[in-house]
């Protein structure tokens, strides 16, 4: 079974319009947040009832970024997510305490981006998989980066495990047409 497949989704803003057209306008959670840049992208574009953002906004002991934490992350992240009022849900914990605060499919949408080590990335998909809705998306960042080439194996592996197709989404680029972000994937999760 091929599980990776190139998405006709043209880059990772365009995820929210996909979430539209498939008349997902429920809740979504958005994992490693730091300064919210991509989260604002979500919440303006994806008629979602609720964006939850899930970033415990301090050092993280095994993180393989460098750049993971900057004490003035979470106040950027509070400033600009501000023009959204109560349609966002901030959530400052790690990852595996956020999940258990949702019930098994209950949610939309849960794009993952925090620690991009092996065991983590395939932590996450794993316990958060169980949250999302049949028809709703899994999908997370930096597949295919030579910065993080643990996160390719965890979603091929992930892909084995449950038979399901990860659709990888080119990444951004600048005006110049230079590679600014990684890829991204997601995963629509269907009734088997």
């Amino acid at each position: 079974m091929e599980v990776l497949k190139i998405s006709p989704v043209s880059g990772r803003s365009e995820i929210p319009v996909l979430l539209n057209l498939m008349n997902l306008d429920g809740e979504g959670v958005e994992i490693g947040v730091r300064d919210a840049e991509y989260a604002e992208i979500v919440a303006g574009k994806w008629g979602c009832s609720t964006l939850h953002l899930v970033d415990p906004w301090t050092e993280v002991e095994d993180s393989i970024d460098p750049h993971a934490f900057d004490p003035k992350s979470e106040e950027n992240a509070r400033n600009r997510m501000a023009k959204f009022g109560d349609k966002i849900k901030w959530h400052k914990c790690l990852s595996m305490e956020a999940v258990a605060k949702f019930a098994d499919e209950s949610l939309d949408f849960v794009y993952i981006d925090a620690n991009h080590s092996y065991k983590y990335v395939s932590e996450d998909m794993d316990k958060w998989w169980h949250t999302i809705k049949f028809g709703g998306v899994l999908a997370g960042h930096d597949i295919y980066s030579m910065f993080c080439p643990q996160v390719t194996q965890a979603v091929v592996e992930f892909c084995q495990s449950k038979q399901v197709v990860a659709y990888i989404v080119r990444g951004d680029f600048d005006p110049q047409g230079r590679p600014m972000r990684a890829p991204s994937w997601y995963i629509i999760k269907e009734r088997k």
